[in-house]
């Protein structure tokens, strides 16, 4: 994989960027690559208090596709850990990145 690709840790199907010839300098301007925040929006603005800034510093590309198979249950995690937090569990940043790293938004 070229380093400024997409950066998911696994590939699905569809990810261009393992065949993709073209030079890593045109990766910045490739239409086929998003913004995938680390550390979902919903999750650290509401979860974690944290503002747009500080969640940015938590984002990496990938490409739409890996994008979408690595999301996919955001908002039935931030369903949860709202209602945990409602009953007083604290998260942390390190909770949100493990819960990433252990796949708890993607589909099994």
């Amino acid at each position: 994989m070229k380093e400024q690709g997409c950066a998911s840790p696994e590939h699905v199907a569809g990810c261009p960027c393992p065949r993709c010839k073209k030079p890593p300098k045109e990766c910045p301007k490739c239409p086929e690559l998003t913004e995938q925040h680390v550390i979902p929006r919903c999750i650290g603005k509401k979860v974690l208090g944290m503002s747009n800034g500080a969640i940015d510093k938590y984002k990496q590309s990938e490409s739409k596709a890996c994008h979408k198979a690595n999301d996919p249950l955001v908002p039935e995690r931030f369903t949860e850990m709202m209602k945990l937090k409602r009953s007083g569990v604290i998260f942390t940043i390190q909770d949100v990145l493990t819960m990433r790293e252990n796949g708890a938004f993607k589909k099994h």
